[in-house]
């Protein structure tokens, strides 16, 4: 079993399709009378599929107060077998062991106004977040681009809630002149407005481009993504890792990872993606020059160059000093 100290035993409460490939699934703790822990909107969970799966998903529960734990999946035939084995393996009653919540794509409730965008399955972290907001009484907008509406995920529970007059949808298969743009949505920029979203890559990147026209700052522009930066894009060159608390040293080679070379030689980093996009690996560096290829860390914090994702990150350099 992947290293992780605290997972938690859950019961699966119910299976629901809520849309075309796509299905809901509600955890509750296995033991009666026992909570979850709560946690705040933004937040996901790894969930334990097998030896050799483990994935992340957004928690999407309009409450946060731990009674239970919903996820959306989308299938993906094509992908790394998570989700189709969610799919076809996972029913209701069956246990299964999930991580306590991290959030990684927290919420800043002080702002003024917010752009809320979601791009397919990315509607799932924002859902909760459109919740928190509607509940604090806030000023919001949340946009909505899907393949179709067969595709749209929670369609009946957008459609009831307290803010569906706030909710714009833009569906592919329609034939209108009225198709999302990005530059429309996000609009100019001004003190105490703050934009969030999730959804494909290539959406957000349009994204971000537009509201950087719009004189946006990075700083209230905030996003999740499940797909990591630059794998694969990157010339992998040899380097060598010192652990500063022993002084150890270790080689990893230009086709290793840093975490399998950390791991085999038992110093004890946990991680659950391999992928760069959960943030458990992150690790305090006490000196090196790092090649961040992760989706978490921000430009403000890869800067600073003070820690890392060693699942995928990399010295630039010869060496890096990891402060463990």
């Amino acid at each position: 079993m992947a290293e992780n100290a605290h997972w938690i035993d859950v019961s699966v409460q119910s299976v629901i399709d809520i849309a075309q490939g796509i299905k809901s699934y509600e955890f509750v703790p296995l033991l009666e009378g026992n909570t979850l822990p709560p946690y705040s909107v933004g937040s996901h969970i790894d969930v334990y599929i097998s030896d050799k799966i483990i994935r992340q998903y957004s928690l999407c529960d309009p409450s946060t107060n731990g009674d239970s734990y919903r996820i959306a999946v989308k299938c993906d035939v094509n992908g790394r077998g998570g989700s189709l084995a969610l799919h076809e393996t996972v029913f209701p009653g069956k246990t299964l062991k999930i991580s306590k919540p991290r959030n990684n794509f927290p919420l800043n409730t002080e702002a003024q106004e917010y752009v809320l965008i979601a791009g397919g399955i990315g509607i799932t972290p924002i859902l909760s977040m459109a919740y928190k907001l509607h509940q604090l009484g806030k000023k919001f907008s949340l946009t909505i681009a899907a393949r179709s509406e067969k595709m749209l995920a929670f369609a009946s529970t957008l459609a009831s809630s307290p803010f569906a007059d706030r909710i714009t949808y833009f569906f592919d298969n329609e034939s209108t002149d009225e198709r999302f743009s990005a530059d429309a949505v996000v609009g100019k920029w001004f003190e105490g407005k703050e934009l969030y979203m999730c959804g494909p890559s290539g959406f957000m990147s349009s994204i971000v481009s537009a509201a950087r026209e719009n004189s946006w700052p990075d700083t209230f522009i905030h996003s999740e993504t499940f797909v990591s930066r630059n794998l694969g894009q990157l010339e992998n060159l040899p380097f060598e890792v010192k652990i500063a608390s022993s002084g150890k040293v270790f080689q990893v080679a230009a086709d290793e990872f840093l975490i399998d070379v950390l791991n085999r030689n038992h110093c004890g980093v946990p991680c659950s993606c391999t992928q760069g996009i959960c943030g458990s690996c992150i690790t305090p560096v006490a000196s090196g020059e790092i090649e961040h290829r992760d989706a978490i860390l921000t430009d403000t914090e890869r800067a600073a160059g003070d820690q890392m994702c060693v699942c995928v990150g990399r010295a630039k350099g010869g060496r890096i000093v990891l402060d463990i």
